[in-house]
């Protein structure tokens, strides 16, 4: 039987500071889990870019928000917290988006920030486009209503400039948490500059004024070194963060191989791959053997809608025998090669 998924409300409880992968699909979601991360961000600019082909615009949907959280959190064992921008419009269409993606998404969380999304009415409002802390505030509470009775976190993104309004971002941070926010996230943190310790001494300042939980919103490094030590991070009560890498390589990996394949006419170099990471094969492929043998999620399930007797003519019974005899033919992989 499969570990009970932990939530995020347990997953945060610990002292340890967690990883957070952003994902934008179920095999990124799989590759996070298969790696040991415990829990992931889907990325709304990279699910935007990876289905639609559209930059990150705005232009997705509670729908579509939706469909992908319950596609990856049905089959993971890791929760997924989903960035689900500003709440896609007022406080009770905050709470509708939270209780939807927590409820029947299955998400571990939801993100919810304070950029002003719709157009500016002028020029002059570019970059001063923040949701009034009133408003902010109202659509945080509606998120942890939204939320409650699932183990689910709600996580508050201020997109202030906490380098040039500190004091207001402060204010804002500590005025999320008293709202409903597990976590609080400024995103301008990515614009560190400095040394490290410069960069972890404007942190440990920050700690004192927020002393509350909160999210570091993506690791990086500048020549070659991190732009701040996690254990560091970690006595700032910063109980999260994320780092943006499973597209990206996963854009870089499919040239590389296909540009290999387009040279020798044949996929042997991907084989090899696969000979480093054999655990990986039948996911590469969609099979999960695990799950179609005797004891698996979907072989016990046929077996008591077909009964034992039947089991000969099951759909898990001609899959795994399938797989066994010709393998992962996706990625080249034959099994009677082993």
């Amino acid at each position: 039987m499969t570990e009970k998924k932990k939530t995020m409300k347990e997953l945060i409880a610990g002292d340890e500071i967690l990883i957070l992968p952003e994902v934008y699909d179920f095999r990124s979601q799989r590759t996070a889990e298969m790696c040991g991360f415990k829990a992931t961000l889907l990325s709304s600019s990279e699910f935007c870019c990876a289905y639609t082909g559209i930059p990150d615009l705005g232009v997705l949907s509670t729908d579509e928000e939706v469909w992908i959280s319950e596609r990856i959190s049905r089959a993971s064992t890791i929760p997924v917290c989903i960035d689900a921008e500003d709440g896609f419009g007022s406080p009770l269409n905050t709470y509708y988006t939270a209780h939807r993606l927590t409820h029947l998404g299955g998400a571990g969380g939801v993100l919810i920030t304070d950029e002003i999304t719709d157009c500016p009415s002028s020029a002059t409002q570019v970059g001063l486009r923040h949701t009034p802390i009133k408003v902010a505030t109202a659509k945080i509470r509606a998120a942890a209503e939204g939320v409650a009775g699932t183990g689910g976190i709600v996580i508050a993104r201020t997109d202030l400039d906490v380098f040039k309004d500190f004091n207001e971002t402060v204010e804002r941070c500590n005025l999320l948490h008293e709202a409903g926010a597990d976590l609080v996230l400024i995103l301008t943190l990515n614009n560190l500059t400095g040394s490290q310790e410069e960069k972890h001494e404007f942190l440990r300042k920050l700690h004192q004024q927020v002393p509350g939980p909160k999210f570091y919103p993506d690791l990086s490094h500048h020549f070659g070194v991190p732009d701040v030590d996690l254990d560091v991070l970690s006595g700032l009560n910063f109980k999260l963060v994320g780092i943006h890498y499973l597209l990206e390589s996963a854009m870089l990996f499919m040239i590389e191989a296909g540009l290999d394949v387009m040279k020798n006419k044949n996929n042997l170099a991907i084989k090899k791959l696969g000979d480093r990471f054999p655990e990986a094969r039948d996911i590469i492929a969609g099979k999960d053997a695990s799950e179609l043998k005797k004891g698996g999620k979907w072989w016990d399930l046929e077996e008591k809608i077909w009964g034992k007797e039947n089991m000969a003519e099951s759909t898990a019974y001609r899959v795994a025998a399938l797989n066994e005899m010709v393998g992962d033919w996706v990625a080249g992989i034959s099994r009677k090669e082993e």
